[in-house]
């Protein structure tokens, strides 16, 4: 099953865009790609334009809306046998998850994308290291939090009421 690029090409423009902060063209790309990709009626097309959108959201600051577009794409890559996108599609939900403080969950997501990457004939091992290494980054980042939380908290109580 092939994407169509003229959906596909938008979502990696709407991350450039992100990536420097262009929000507002970047969301015009992403929501252009996804009605293309609707329109051909590619799932793998859909499930990778709508990984796009979410991780711009993401840059963006607003992990509730990434996570409410992503979520359906795990079982879409299951359904649609759009396998090779699954353990990119996990890694973006895990982050949303981390991010809007359900970690627990996002831990579980991280590692179903890397067993599901490792038990696919498709997936390569770069896909299983891509998926672990999102994982350990967003558990170092879930640390760095907390280790921030602890002080910031350590702060507050020492200062005089």
């Amino acid at each position: 099953m092939a994407g169509y690029p003229a959906a596909i090409t938008r979502g990696f423009l709407a991350c450039g865009l992100a990536e420097v902060g262009e929000f507002d063209e970047a969301f015009r790309w992403a929501h252009e790609g996804v009605a293309i990709a609707q329109q051909v009626d590619s799932a793998m097309s859909r499930v990778c334009v709508t990984d796009f959108l979410a991780l711009t959201h993401l840059l963006h600051g607003e992990a509730e809306q990434a996570f409410e577009l992503i979520q359906p794409n795990l079982q879409l890559c299951r359904d649609a046998e759009v396998r090779l996108l699954f353990s990119l599609t996990a890694s973006i939900l895990g982050y949303a998850l981390t991010q809007i403080g359900r970690v627990t969950e996002a831990v579980d997501v991280f590692a179903r994308g890397r067993i599901e990457a490792m038990s696919d004939s498709s997936a390569t091992q770069s896909q299983a290291s891509y998926c672990e290494a999102e994982e350990i980054s967003k558990q170092c980042e879930m640390r760095t939090l907390a280790r921030h939380c602890r002080v910031r908290l350590a702060c507050d109580l020492q200062e005089p009421a």
